[in-house]
């Protein structure tokens, strides 16, 4: 559905849309389970795509550069690895006449469907949607979210928790 690239961006921005001030590149990648060298390649499209932004100095980091309800999913997708349409069949069969075959017509309409929904879903939307439930998939870390914001010790954390 999407790619890897765009799983990864998606994860990272829900942990920035948690967090109320800016966070290191490595702690993002650790709190989103991004390989801190793939989300580093990650940061700097988002950063160009003005998803993101960079703080330096004393509590520097990275931040949203926008409002939770002023980035879609399909923002932040768009500005990694775009979604791919089908303008003419790839098999380029003369039947064709320069149109889509059946199954890439269908396929076309999915893509479709599916940038719908991405640009209609914003962050603050996402992390609205069940207060019980985090917008992330429950897993254990190294770190809370509370412990990086304090810049203090490690311990095990329930990605709900932050």
């Amino acid at each position: 559905m999407i790619s890897i690239t765009a799983e990864y961006a998606l994860r990272a921005v829900v942990i920035l849309a948690k967090s109320n001030i800016p966070m290191k590149t490595k702690d993002v990648a650790d709190l989103s389970q991004v390989p801190r060298e793939y989300l580093a390649k990650i940061v700097q499209l988002l950063a160009r795509g003005k998803i993101i932004e960079s703080k330096k100095g004393r509590g520097g980091g990275i931040c949203l550069a926008r409002e939770l309800e002023q980035i879609s999913l399909y923002d932040v997708i768009q500005v990694v690895d775009p979604l791919r349409h089908y303008e003419q069949c790839p098999f380029k069969l003369s039947e064709h006449k320069g149109g889509l075959c059946p199954l890439h017509r269908r396929l076309e309409g999915m893509i479709v469907n599916l940038e719908k929904e991405f640009r209609q879903t914003t962050l603050d939307q996402l992390l609205k949607e069940d207060s019980e439930e985090s917008p992330l998939c429950e897993v254990v870390k190294s770190q809370s979210m509370e412990n990086i914001q304090r810049g203090r010790g490690r311990e095990p954390l329930n990605i709900n928790r932050f």
